[in-house]
């Protein structure tokens, strides 16, 4: 997990007075920018320090909200047999019920955290990950649904790498349950049930958050039972793999190497795994090649490898690019980022895609091929080569997998 400064939620996880947002200057940087203003194209190629600054604090602002939000809902945690029933908006994420109930029970600690969902996104886990690494959960198991896993084996395989190594169990099962059961050091326990799973969400959700051992040991225990079940693999497919599908929902011209689903949660898996597969790498990049070769096996004079903008990744890996590289060698052709947000984009996910602005071309090429890993819901894909078809260069589109 990414080592970000995090300040403005420090505070309210180790107990301490947090000073008021508007007299924070990131904060009032972060408040005052002007989210609809287009950012500068024409910058080097690398990390700014500024703008990694600014949006990591952006993040750790909106987290401190969500948990606030969630601090205030609750007011007092629940006497031994009480309940809280609670009607949650979109003010805050059911996870965030966990810093809210620390920073209640300050200094005190989680020492058995358990997480049943039906799904989760990466974000909400990252964030119980930080309490694992900051000392303020002791112990953690996640059990999730098989359906979830299924769709999206790359978060699936984070997941287990990151609780793994920490030590943390997580088990995939037929599981419906949504469920949040804490013990703190001193004894008490509370246990959050309710419809909403690990992730965020617009809709309106219902939470009782209870103060009751009996209540935690009756989830403790058949959710120690779902742990010590067998760990069985999804079933592989048998489909033959095929070559050069038509992407039209990422614009005409675009072409993909396959959109077979064990190979595309293989590729989620490269993106996601802590250190680069030199060798997975330069295995996709030979095959983009030969699918770009096979279909323009004669390209224009002055012809650019191009890639998508960094979006949600920034500041960390951009696969993209590394994939971008290889492929620039293997064709001997030139690699030049040449398109640029008007906008940024701070999570993954077909909502958050299809939510992105309008791109703008930052430099004339008389033709350019845009390269890409994965096409889900062919929007990024999309504004890209609309980016550049809008400054009038012929451009075609090409990824390892598409849908």
């Amino acid at each position: 997990m990414t080592d970000t400064p995090d300040f403005l939620v420090q505070n309210i996880l180790d107990g301490q007075q947090s000073a008021p947002l508007d007299q924070d200057p990131l904060v009032a940087e972060i408040v005052n920018q002007d989210d609809n203003a287009v950012r500068p194209v024409e910058k080097p190629i690398g990390v700014d320090s500024h703008t990694y600054r600014r949006r990591a604090g952006k993040r750790a602002y909106e987290n401190l909200l969500f948990q606030r939000a969630a601090q205030e809902q609750i007011g007092r945690m629940p006497d031994e047999g009480e309940t809280i029933h609670m009607v949650v908006s979109a003010a805050y994420r059911t996870v965030d019920l966990i810093p809210a109930m620390l920073a209640i029970k300050a200094p005190e600690p989680i020492v058995k955290l358990y997480v049943a969902t039906l799904s989760f996104n990466r974000e909400c886990l990252d964030l119980i990950l930080e309490l694992f690494d900051r000392g303020k959960v002791k112990a953690f198991s996640l059990v999730m649904s098989v359906y979830d896993r299924a769709n999206d084996p790359g978060r699936f395989n984070y997941a287990k790498e990151q609780l793994q190594k920490r030590g943390c169990r997580i088990m995939a099962m037929q599981n419906h349950c949504k469920v949040i059961a804490a013990l703190f050091a001193g004894g008490t326990a509370y246990t959050a049930e309710g419809s909403a799973n690990l992730r965020s969400h617009s809709t309106t959700e219902n939470v009782a958050l209870t103060s009751d051992p009996g209540l935690f040991g009756f989830h403790e225990a058949w959710l120690e039972e779902a742990l010590a079940l067998p760990d069985k693999e999804p079933k592989p497919t048998t489909k033959p793999a095929r070559r050069g599908f038509s992407q039209r929902r990422a614009g005409l011209g675009t072409l993909t190497v396959t959109r077979d689903k064990a190979n595309r949660a293989k590729i989620i898996g490269w993106k996601l795994s802590t250190l680069e597969d030199e060798g997975q790498t330069a295995t996709y990049a030979d095959e983009l090649a030969a699918l770009i070769e096979k279909a323009i096996p004669v390209r224009p004079s002055g012809c650019v490898l191009t890639i998508p903008p960094q979006g949600a990744s920034w500041p960390g890996t951009y696969y993209a690019r590394l994939l971008g590289r290889h492929v620039a060698n293997r064709l001997r052709m030139p690699l030049l980022e040449i398109i640029a947000r008007t906008d940024e984009k701070h999570h993954h996910g077909r909502r958050a895609s299809l939510g992105q602005e309008a791109y703008v071309s930052t430099m004339a090429v008389p033709a350019a091929i845009v390269i890409d890993d994965l096409i889900t819901s062919g929007r990024t894909m999309k504004l890209a080569l609309d980016a550049l078809r809008a400054a009038e260069v012929p451009c075609w589109g090409f990824a390892l997998n598409g849908s």
